[in-house]
């Protein structure tokens, strides 16, 4: 970690945590450093050496925490006053099956600027106890708690049914509320639809709201949200894009994609999006046509709150695109 103010560069020391979890014989090879606000807390992927035969050439991969200032006297980094925590504790299962190697892997970690979330992907089948699908899933830890939240749902509950896992990051708000991630699953959110060419799944990117309700209590059943970030600004999915990043927050999300979610993205190569969270997408779940009225009325929904009945006042050509979906120009809207 280098001090940009000093100029100080000092190394952490590798984790010298005793666990039963199997034979063992060092951490070591760093990976995915990320530093809170202050620079106080730093959460990092470590490799373990084992000494049994194990999946994936010997090597299980931790996500861990660690706290340079455990005292809370405000000297980072004094001998006896940090401490790592092992987020990803489990039992090693020396029984695994040797060709699955995402049993013992986990990466693309992310910390909170306050330092008390962590963001992260993880084949370890024993974080929560309903992981059930085999799957790479994503993850936050609670410092607070010393808990682990599985956010790669559905949200009747169901985990994935395929890999959540990031390219090369992960991503949370400011305060941990708003967690940005991908994923190949198609059960998330009900409009993951099966894209001509197969192209889901791809990696599709995430944002999941822990508490609607903004009581400050995360994930309390009923008071989540998970909407898919790649659509376009007609709230159209693409086909795919990863690496999502959100803003401190929550109201913008970037992430990179080979697919067009602009017209004037011709360059057939991947770019970089911006998703403006603040800017509705509108969604008709239902329309009436009154020819005497001159009118369309419409049920709608937006992905930043309900719109309830909207009246198009006035009407133009309508021209059938395919797939259910109309485009209609009107004169007036009121």
């Amino acid at each position: 970690i280098t001090d940009l103010e000093t100029g100080e560069s000092i190394s952490v020391p590798m984790p010298g945590i005793e666990l039963d979890i199997g034979d063992f014989d060092v951490y070591m090879y760093p990976r995915h450093p990320s530093l809170s606000a202050e620079g106080r807390y730093l959460t990092f992927i470590a490799r373990a050496h084992v000494a049994t035969p194990s999946p994936r050439g010997y090597w299980r991969r931790d996500v861990f925490l660690y706290d340079r200032d455990a005292d809370g006297n405000g000297v980072f980094d004094e001998e006896g006053g940090t401490t790592p925590i092992l987020i990803t504790d489990q039992l090693y299962d020396k029984t695994a099956d040797p060709e699955d190697w995402k049993t013992v892997y986990s990466s693309y970690n992310n910390i909170s600027r306050d330092g008390r979330f962590v963001i992260y992907c993880s084949g370890f089948p024993d974080l929560v106890d309903d992981d059930t699908n085999g799957f790479i899933d994503t993850f936050v830890y609670d410092a607070a708690s010393g808990t682990n939240v599985m956010i790669s749902r559905a949200m009747n509950g169901e985990p994935g049914n395929a890999d959540s896992e990031a390219w090369w990051t992960t991503s949370l708000s400011a305060d941990g509320r708003y967690a940005a991630f991908s994923s190949e699953a198609s059960n998330l959110v009900r409009d993951d639809i099966e894209l001509p060419d197969a192209r889901n799944g791809v990696h599709d990117s995430f944002l999941l709201d822990r508490a609607t309700d903004g009581d400050g209590i995360y994930d309390e059943p009923g008071a989540t949200a998970l909407e898919m970030i790649t659509v376009d600004s007609n709230g159209q999915q693409q086909g795919g894009g990863w690496d999502p990043m959100v803003t401190d927050d929550g109201t913008k999300v970037v992430f990179g994609s080979f697919e067009s979610y602009v017209a004037i993205d011709g360059n057939d190569t991947n770019d970089g999006y911006l998703r403006d969270r603040t800017v509705p997408v509108i969604e008709v779940t239902q329309a009436k046509y009154k020819t005497k009225r001159s009118s369309l009325k419409v049920k709608a929904r937006s992905d930043i709150g309900p719109l309830g009945d909207l009246v198009l006042e006035g009407y133009g050509p309508m021209v059938y695109k395919g797939g259910g979906l109309w485009q209609l120009t009107v004169d007036n809207l009121d």
